[in-house]
């Protein structure tokens, strides 16, 4: 918990982060235990979505490579993985509308999880399997396009710090783009419950670009 407040605190600042925190102890329970998770008033079923960026030419040589796809991965892990970003990085991360801050498990933890943050108005708690610290060969995506996997998120229905319940992947796509799958519970005839899904859909549309324009200009050499 503490290296991702670390973390969240270097990417989005004190003030931010402290804000954030009161909205996850006031608001994020309310809205998962009566709002998004509950079967009394909802028809709850599994439903799949998916954003993804178009394929990235991170070096910039007009083709798309193992390598395009290694320094997709390379940002990613430094936008959500790494405790601190240098300032040019911090200061582009912290203009984005939403990150997610996973920090590295102990080496000699055998099943790669740790709990996770993610940020943007409220922040929330998940947890969280480091698939990119998984030899690649032992690897089994659920996400058939995937590549690399980068890290695998659980939304527990128990766990009150999070609005979401399912299954979630961060992966760079075998065709060099990155991607997001999210196999959700859901209630897909809830007009409450499908505003929150689209609007994750929205938002990690933004977020694509913004990784991209990250990688273009950090890792495109």
């Amino acid at each position: 918990v503490v290296a991702n407040f670390i973390g969240a605190i270097d990417r989005q600042g004190f003030v931010e982060f402290f804000l954030a925190t009161s909205f996850l102890v006031s608001l994020v329970p309310v809205v998962k235990i009566v709002m998004m998770a509950n079967p009394r008033l909802y028809k709850l079923a599994p439903m799949f979505i998916n954003q993804w960026t178009k394929p990235i030419d991170a070096n910039n040589d007009r083709k798309l490579t193992r390598r395009d796809q290694e320094n997709v991965a390379k940002s990613l892990k430094e936008q959500i993985v790494h405790h601190l970003l240098e300032d040019d990085k911090r200061v582009m991360v912290d203009g984005f509308p939403f990150i997610g801050h996973y920090a590295h498990p102990p080496i000699t933890r055998k099943s790669k999880t740790m709990i996770g943050t993610q940020f943007d108005v409220v922040l929330m708690f998940v947890h969280t399997v480091h698939t990119h610290l998984i030899k690649e060969e032992d690897f089994v995506p659920r996400s058939i396009d995937a590549s690399i996997g980068i890290v695998s998120v659980y939304l527990q229905a128990w766990n009150p710090w999070h609005h979401l319940t399912g299954y979630v992947e961060i992966n760079v796509r075998k065709d060099g783009g990155a991607e997001h799958p999210m196999w959700l519970i859901a209630d897909k005839s809830s007009k409450w419950q499908m505003i929150q899904v689209e609007s994750v859909n929205k938002l990690f549309v933004k977020l694509g670009k913004c990784l991209t324009k990250y990688v273009k200009e950090f890792h495109s050499k």
